[in-house]
């Protein structure tokens, strides 16, 4: 899942409130990118599991209050898409999609600022972020990173096939060569991004959201 890392970088990009984020897998709690360096994301196994499991009985969180890098917050809202905590002037937003949870660190005065800077932002939603996480498994694709900004109407992403796919989809359609030449033929690729426009209307991607080639 390297390919959030882009979209960690973006999301603390967004607002300098925001100090550190991580993007974890619901409802494991496995953490598939997160910030690094000096404002490493902590946050251990027994406190992402705790925290992530909370979105399945919301009402019970803001009772005991949510624990994260070994800090205590309390809890004054909590319910089956989001949970805010809070502790003196820092605080941690967790957006649940369907399949990840994005959980965002603060420290500042607006709280409510910050909440809108992460779920509203001109970056992405989290329910952009749904539709990307199902796009993601298309079974074309091995690896992708996906770029986007607020001046610019389209995004951008390296993509790497899945050979055991890919491969054979091009000897489906008559191709052969190495596979540098089926790499570099402009009809495969065609073929390729066809393949994944498709997977993204299944999966409910806008034309904004759509790979373009």
């Amino acid at each position: 899942m390297t390919g959030w890392d882009a979209y960690i970088s973006n999301l603390t990009a967004s607002s300098p409130h925001i100090q550190r984020a991580a993007i974890v897998g619901f409802p494991d709690g496995s953490v598939w990118a997160r910030t690094e360096g000096g404002n490493k994301f902590e946050a251990t196994e027994k406190e992402l599991k705790k925290l992530v499991a909370g979105f399945n009985n919301p009402n019970d969180v803001p009772t005991h209050g949510a624990d994260l890098e070994n800090v205590h917050y309390i809890v004054p809202q909590a319910d089956d898409g989001v949970i805010f905590g809070k502790k003196d002037k820092s605080g941690f937003f967790a957006a649940k999609t369907q399949s990840a949870v994005l959980i965002a660190v603060f420290k500042g005065e607006s709280a409510e600022g910050t909440q809108i800077s992460i779920l509203y932002s001109n970056k992405i939603s989290a329910s952009q972020l749904q539709r990307l996480i199902s796009f993601f498994r298309c079974p074309l694709l091995q690896q992708c990173v996906i770029h986007g900004d607020s001046t610019h109407s389209q995004l951008v992403g390296i993509i790497v096939s899945d050979l055991e796919t890919f491969v054979p989809l091009c000897s489906t359609f008559g191709f052969t060569g190495s596979l540098m030449e089926l790499c570099e033929d402009k009809e495969v690729k065609s073929i390729i991004v066809k393949r994944l426009k498709k997977h993204g209307r299944q999966e409910g991607l806008h034309g904004f959201e759509q790979v373009w080639f």
